[in-house]
């Protein structure tokens, strides 16, 4: 016997036309594709053959002989269905009872030099009407066919749920509900929920007791199933495909007794398939979740041409063809999609990177890569030849390392891209810095600074002279903390001026922001001696990067100017010992810096999914915690993309200067 959820007959694992051992076809009897009543699973060793179409709600199932062209039926000579010596067997099961044993009676044929038996209840077995040798199985506990035969109006789309929940809602409500249909089928299921006659717990809980059905656990989903199973085919019959192993993949479906569905997917996917119960809506919207990426990947991808480099029309063409023609190009769409996703995913950087199985694209998320799709490795040098078109660069130069530019408009907002290429062993990999110049600019307080830290820093801030330095490792947010210390300075009698390279965001009116341009051969350090002929009031120094800059920045402070700046160290004290390496003056360090910021970014637990945490706090933090706090925990949402974490904050550490 084999269960009803998810374990599915040995025939119709099989495609058309293909030769089944133990199952014969001819001009007179076919093999059915699927049973005429969903509900029963059956397994047949022998001779199975059809005479005529199956009604509703029965099987019939010929042993022992054959139907003669005139419909009559003729014997078999050698007392078995092949010539041979033994008969064949049949089992069906229902369901709803697979304990009691039905022996042959008068009701099952029996043929000299064969046995039977009918492991089923409570079908009723009797002989089909002008046939001795067929037997009718009727099942009283499947779904009437009172509701498919006698319904008034259009059925559902999902007739079969019908007489499940009869007993939960009223025969009104239902014809309610029918008669709403117009010329597409409705979904009785989603219908009833958002009428809330029914919850989907309500209807799974109904539809897993009668037909003996588990009900799916999407908690967990194998990320390995999208690379097994096609999307389109998960969509065309709203199947999500839960785990999948070497023999045996698992899906939910709102539907368990699509047959059509299960027969392609395991002939999809070569593997054994197991059913699930789950609400139509939660398929959908998990299915979204586990394609979204290869879905706009595909689409794309679609048109592409797998010949010829398309790198070749993407210039030149451009001058010829509208915009709207260029838009269409898939490989231009996919970098739009992509630019345009990373924005409104707040990361910070793109990295597209060559895999020996494609072209793998990881977004910089709060500090973290998180890959978000895979294209196929025919479409790599397309998509790195269009990004580094965009930043003008030379897309026939592979073997040596380039830096480009480009300014793009993401839903009317314009973006500043930041493009770097490198030659590696499998192709080039591409880095993409997205500088979101209409961000908004955060004050301390909302970027981590707690209260006596703030204090301290507005105090440097004070000075009307000498250096401020704000220090750390690439990404640290140091940039970001000196845009919000221009804000606490910022008023109209003061003249600001930046160096940057690059402007990450526009301070707007007031502040006037100069970009560093080697190849125009303004540097960092000829930029400042410009500036300090124009009267500055607070310099911003976008980064010490050398001796002469750092000289410079020295000696702006000494004649009475303000200067904020960044410096890589890994802590506040090891600033001391860079600016000595630099060769800085012990005397000038001390006479000019005011104080030091070392900081560091730590992600920020997704204010919406956040969990009270019962663990206890380690021994080696307990001394730095207040008795006390409420710790917290990430738990993982749709707002957080399920990482359980959404921003990040400072962690600072001070270092002021007195003259001592």
């Amino acid at each position: 016997m084999l269960p009803l959820s998810g374990v599915r007959p040995w025939w119709s694992r099989h495609t058309r036309g293909r030769t089944v051992p133990g199952l014969r076809r001819d001009e007179h009897g076919m093999v059915p594709g699927r049973m005429a009543n969903p509900h029963l699973r059956c397994i047949v060793r022998g001779e199975f053959r059809s005479p005529r179409p199956m009604g509703a709600g029965s099987l019939s199932v010929g042993r022992m002989g054959h139907w003669g062209p005139g419909g009559a039926r003729q014997r078999r000579h050698g007392g078995g269905p092949a010539g041979g010596g033994s008969g064949s067997r049949f089992a069906i099961s229902d369901p709803t009872d697979r304990t009691r044993v039905r022996p042959a009676g008068p009701h099952s044929w029996l043929d000299s030099g064969c046995s039977s038996r009918v492991v089923a209840h409570p079908l009723r077995l009797r002989p089909t009407p002008g046939c001795r040798g067929f037997a009718s199985l009727r099942g009283p506990t499947l779904p009437s066919t009172k509701h498919h035969l006698e319904s008034k109006g259009m059925q559902f789309s999902d007739e079969w749920l019908v007489p499940t929940v009869t007993p939960l809602v009223t025969e009104e409500d239902v014809a309610g509900i029918r008669a709403l249909q117009t010329d597409q089928p409705m979904s009785l299921w989603e219908t009833m929920v958002q009428r809330k006659l029914l919850s989907n717990e309500e209807i799974l809980s109904a539809v897993a007791l009668r037909f003996h059905l588990s009900v799916a656990d999407l908690s967990q989903l194998d990320p390995a199933v999208r690379e097994e199973v096609p999307e389109s085919l998960v969509r065309k019959f709203n199947i999500l495909p839960v785990r999948i192993s070497e023999h045996t993949l698992e899906v939910a479906t709102a539907n368990p007794f699509d047959m059509d569905a299960e027969k392609m997917l395991a002939f999809a996917t070569g593997r054994e398939v197991r059913t699930l119960i789950c609400a139509p809506a939660v398929i959908r919207d998990k299915l979204d979740q586990l394609y979204a990426k290869e879905n706009v990947v595909s689409k794309l991808l679609a048109g592409m041409s797998s010949g010829p480099d398309v790198t070749e029309i993407i210039e030149d063409e451009e001058e010829e063809t509208s915009a709207e023609d260029a838009a269409q190009r898939p490989i231009i769409r996919l970098v739009d999609t992509m630019l345009a996703d990373g924005v409104s995913s707040r990361a910070s950087d793109i990295h597209v990177e060559p895999m020996e199985g494609g072209v793998v694209v990881r977004y910089r998320i709060d500090g973290v890569l998180r890959q978000v799709m895979k294209i196929p490795r025919a479409a790599g040098i397309p998509l790195i030849s269009r990004i580094k078109i965009m930043g003008g660069m030379d897309i026939a130069d592979r073997l040596r390392p380039q830096d480009g530019r480009a300014r793009v408009a993401v839903n009317g907002n314009p973006v500043d891209l930041r493009i770097s290429s490198l030659p590696a062993s499998l192709g080039e990999k591409v880095v993409i810095r997205i500088l979101d110049t209409q961000a908004t600019v955060l004050d301390l307080t909302a970027l981590g600074f707690d209260a006596e830290d703030r204090e301290v820093f507005d105090g440097m801030l004070q000075s009307k002279e000498g250096v401020v330095l704000v220090t750390g490792p690439t990404g640290s947010g140091k940039t970001t903390t000196l845009y919000a210390a221009l804000r606490t300075v910022q008023n109209e009698g003061l003249n600001i001026v930046t160096v940057e390279d690059p402007v990450e965001y526009r301070l707007g009116q007031g502040i006037v922001q100069v970009q560093v341009n080697p190849k125009a051969g303004l540097t960092f350090a000829s930029a400042l001696r410009s500036i300090l002929r124009q009267d500055p009031d607070v310099v911003l120094i976008g980064e010490i990067r050398d001796g002469e800059t750092a000289q410079i920045a020295v000696q702006a402070a000494l004649t009475g100017h303000l200067v904020l700046s960044t410096l890589h160290t890994n802590d506040a004290p090891s600033t001391v010992t860079r600016l000595l390496d630099m060769g800085m003056e012990a005397y000038k360090i001390a006479a000019s810096v005011k104080g030091v910021v070392a900081q560091r970014l730590l992600r920020r637990l997704c204010p919406v999914c956040k969990e009270v945490s019962d663990l206890d706090l380690p021994r080696h933090l307990a001394p730095l915690v207040p008795s006390g706090t409420t710790l917290y925990k990430a738990v993982g949402c749709q707002e957080c993309a399920q990482t359980g974490y959404r921003g990040r904050f400072a962690i600072v550490e001070m270092l002021v200067m007195t003259p001592e």
